[in-house]
C-alpha cells in the first residue's frame, strides 16, 4: 500500500527540484529521502525523477502523479481535522516571518492569537523570504510573510499586507538634518547592505542601475543588529526597512532618512499554498496576521 509520508516527500522534491533542498525543508537526511523516493518508484514501477548534477528533473510519470499526490495528501489532512470533535478551531499553524519584518508586530501576533484562539498552537519561524517561499511550496509552512521580488512558483498565492519605507540609518551628529534623502545622494555615503540575493539588495541594486549611479558599499551584512551597530558607531550608514529600528533600545541615537526620488518601498505579502484546502485554524490566523501587520 502506498505510504502517505512518501507522497509528501515526493511532492517536496517535485516542487523544490532538488533532493538536498527538499531534505532540508523536511528535516530528514538526503540519503533517507532518496531511499523513500526510490521505494516509491519501485512501488509504482515508474521513474519519477531524472537525477543530474544540478538537482533532479521530474519525469512525465512524475508530472502525472503530482496533482494526484497533492490531492491525496490534502484529503487525508482535511479528513483527520474534520473528524476531530472540536467546538472551536484548533491545531498547529506554522507561520514564517522574514527577519526584517517588525518583531514587535510578530510579538503582538502571538499575544493576540493566544488570547483569542487558545486552542490554536501558533509556531513562528524566521528565515529569508526566498527560503520561506520554498518552505511554503514544500508544505513545511502554512503561511508566510515575505518581501517578494519576482514571480512566485505555481501553486502559491500572495495577498499584500503592508508597505514599508526603506531608509538610510546613520549616526546622528545633526539633529536638524532632513528627514528624507534623494537616492542619488547615497553615492556620497559609505553604506552597509545585505548581500545578494537578499530582496532589499535586489531593490537597491535595481534603483542604482536605473539612476546610473554607483554606491559606496563598505560592507555586506545580513544581520540587522550588526548593520545598526555599524551605523551607530559612525562607520557606515545602513539601508534597511524602517521597521528594523522598532526593537532597537536606542532609536534616538540614529538619523533616519526616508529614501526618495524614487521612493523606495517594500511590499510585505502573506503567501500560502493554493493547492491545499485551508483548515479553519489557518484561515483565522491569516485574518489575524492581516489585521496585526497592516495596523
Amino acid at each position: 500500500m502506498m505510504d502517505i509520508k512518501r507522497l509528501r516527500f515526493f511532492i517536496a522534491v517535485a516542487e523544490l527540484g532538488s533532493l538536498s533542498r527538499a531534505a532540508d525543508a523536511l528535516h530528514i537526511s538526503q540519503p533517507a529521502l532518496g531511499l523513500h523516493i526510490r521505494t516509491l518508484e519501485e512501488e509504482l514501477d515508474r521513474q519519477l525523477f531524472v537525477r543530474h548534477s544540478r538537482g533532479v528533473e521530474i519525469t512525465q510519470a512524475g508530472r502525472q502523479l503530482l496533482p494526484h499526490a497533492r490531492r491525496i495528501v490534502r484529503d487525508v489532512e482535511e479528513t483527520v481535522e474534520l473528524l476531530r470533535p472540536r467546538k472551536t478551531p484548533a491545531g498547529k499553524v506554522t507561520v514564517g516571518v522574514g527577519p526584517a519584518i517588525d518583531p514587535k508586530k510578530s510579538a503582538g501576533l502571538i499575544e493576540r492569537a493566544s488570547a483569542r484562539f487558545p486552542e490554536i498552537r501558533l509556531n513562528l519561524v524566521t528565515a529569508p523570504s526566498a527560503t520561506l517561499v520554498d518552505w511554503i511550496a514544500a508544505g513545511r509552512l502554512d503561511l508566510a510573510l515575505v518581501h517578494l521580488t519576482g514571480a512566485l512558483p505555481s501553486g502559491i498565492g500572495a495577498e499584500p499586507v503592508m508597505q514599508e519605507d526603506i531608509v538610510l540609518v546613520s549616526a546622528r551628529p545633526d539633529r536638524d538634518a532632513a528627514v528624507t534623502i534623494p537616492f542619488g545622494a547615497l553615492a556620497r555615503h559609505p553604506v552597509v547592505l545585505p548581500p545578494a540575493p537578499h530582496s532589499l539588495r535586489a531593490m537597491v541594486d535595481a534603483a542604482a542601475q536605473g539612476a546610473g549611479i554607483g554606491l559606496n558599499i563598505r560592507f555586506e551584512i545580513e544581520t540587522v543588529d550588526v548593520m545598526l551597530e555599524l551605523a551607530e558607531q559612525g562607520i557606515a550608514g545602513c539601508i534597511v526597512s524602517r521597521s528594523a529600528l522598532s526593537a532597537h533600545p536606542r532609536p534616538e541615537a540614529f538619523l533616519v532618512q526616508k529614501i526618495v526620488e524614487p521612493d523606495l518601498v517594500r511590499e510585505v505579502s502573506l503567501i500560502r499554498s493554493t493547492g491545499r484546502q485551508p483548515l479553519p485554524a489557518t484561515d483565522l490566523v491569516a485574518r489575524l496576521i492581516t489585521d496585526v501587520y497592516s495596523g
